[in-house]
């Protein structure tokens, strides 16, 4: 069992509030899209929100955690994202990439499946220079969009 199918039961109470917060932040630069990949989408918290904006597929590695959300969902790994290229008008994920070890290959694969990328990644975790993306600063997270 993984951490976060450890944690699956418990996680909305301990992140959503923050989960929330950091969507609100990027909320405005979210375009409308035909269809949306929620990469590491957890619970779902932000995926539900992100169905405003297109027909949302929400992915993530862990049974415990993707099964909370009620939408269409896949258990997959983002280091082998398992669509052909280009198929999402958008590619959102939020606070996971910080948890791959080969993020290299996690955003190579966003930008191979999605025609729009929008990531965040906690500040005290990330260090990589991305030139190719647009760059936010959140209070506790960086925002690329690209």
């Amino acid at each position: 069992m993984n951490y976060y199918d450890a944690i699956a039961n418990g996680y909305n109470e301990l992140y959503s509030e923050e989960q929330e917060k950091k969507y609100e932040f990027i909320e405005n630069r979210i375009p409308k899209a035909k269809l949306i990949l929620d990469l590491g989408a957890g619970t779902g918290i932000i995926s539900k929100k992100l169905e405003k904006f297109g027909k949302v597929i929400a992915l993530d590695n862990s049974i415990r955690m993707i099964e909370k959300y009620d939408g269409i969902k896949i258990i997959a790994d983002a280091l082998n994202l398992p669509f052909k290229d280009k198929s999402f008008n958008l590619v959102f994920s939020l606070t996971m990439l910080q948890d791959i070890k080969d993020k290299n290959r996690v955003i190579f694969e966003m930008e191979r499946v999605g025609k729009k990328i929008i990531f965040s990644v906690l500040k005290k975790t990330f260090s990589m220079k991305l030139e190719k993306y647009e760059k936010l600063e959140e209070e506790k997270d960086y925002f690329f969009i690209k």
